[in-house]
C-alpha cells in the first residue's frame, strides 16, 4: 500500500472490553465497531475479554492493560505505529502527552466527543484544556450538548451520535398493530435536559412514557 494510500491509524484510550459499561467505553465501542477496517487502523485498551466485533476486527490492537505503570507500557508498543488520530481523549498522564504535540513534534490530530452539556459547574479548568480547547476537533451528542460547548467556550463542535450495536437493536421486519397508546421509553442519562421531556410528556396524554436511567437498565438485564 503506498503512502497516499495507507490505513489512518487511530489511537483511543478507550477500553475494548465486553462487560465494560462505562459511557466512554460503550461509545467508542459502536464507533469503532462500524470503520471499515481497510481504511483504518485501531488501537485499544483491553484489560478483559474484548467485546466481540472488535475481537473479530481486522486491523485492530488490542492492548493489554494492567494494575500499574500502563502510559510506559503503551508508549513503548505504539512507538513503531506511525499514530494519525487520538480519539476520545481521558484525563491522565497518557492523553497529556498527545496534547502537548506541538512541543514533541508529534504529528497527531486529536479528536474529542462531548456527552455532557457544558455548563458552569463542569467547566473545570482540566476538562476545559483536555476536551475543549486543546483538540483539533470536537464533536458532541447530541446537538443541544454541541450547542452549550459553543454558548460556554466560542468552540462549533459537530454533532455524532454513538450508533447502535445491531446485535441487539435491529428494525423489525413488519410493524405490529397497536391497539393501545404508544409507549415511549426514555433510556439514558438523567443529566440529559430531562426537565425539559417530562413537562411535554405530560401535555401528550396520548402517549405513555416511561423513564429508567441507563444504569439501572443495564443492572436488571444484566
Amino acid at each position: 500500500m503506498s503512502e497516499t494510500q495507507r490505513a489512518i491509524t487511530i489511537l483511543t484510550p478507550s477500553h475494548a472490553d465486553a462487560a465494560s459499561t462505562n459511557v466512554q467505553d460503550r461509545t467508542v465501542k459502536n464507533v469503532v465497531a462500524r470503520l471499515p477496517p481497510e481504511r483504518f487502523r485501531v488501537a485499544i485498551f483491553s484489560g478483559e475479554e474484548p467485546d466481540s466485533r472488535l475481537a473479530a476486527r481486522i486491523n485492530t490492537l488490542l492492548i493489554a492493560t494492567r494494575q500499574h505503570r500502563n502510559t510506559a507500557r503503551f508508549l513503548t508498543r505504539l512507538r513503531v505505529a506511525r499514530l494519525d488520530i487520538d480519539f476520545y481523549p481521558r484525563f491522565g498522564p497518557f492523553d497529556h502527552i498527545f496534547l502537548v504535540r506541538s512541543k514533541l513534534r508529534l504529528k497527531i490530530a486529536v479528536v474529542t466527543h462531548v456527552e455532557l452539556m457544558m455548563n458552569e459547574s463542569k467547566s473545570t479548568a482540566e476538562i476545559t484544556t483536555i476536551s475543549i480547547r486543546e483538540p483539533n476537533t470536537v464533536f458532541a451528542n447530541p446537538r443541544y450538548v454541541a450547542e452549550t460547548v459553543r454558548s460556554r467556550f466560542g468552540i462549533e463542535a459537530g454533532t455524532m451520535g454513538k450508533g447502535i450495536d445491531r446485535r441487539f437493536f435491529f428494525p423489525r421486519e413488519q410493524e405490529p398493530f397497536q391497539p393501545h397508546p404508544p409507549v415511549v421509553l426514555y433510556a439514558g442519562s438523567f443529566e440529559k435536559r430531562l426537565e425539559l421531556i417530562i413537562p411535554r410528556a405530560v401535555r401528550c396524554s396520548q402517549v405513555q412514557s416511561r423513564l429508567f436511567p441507563s444504569m439501572f437498565l443495564i443492572r436488571r438485564c444484566g
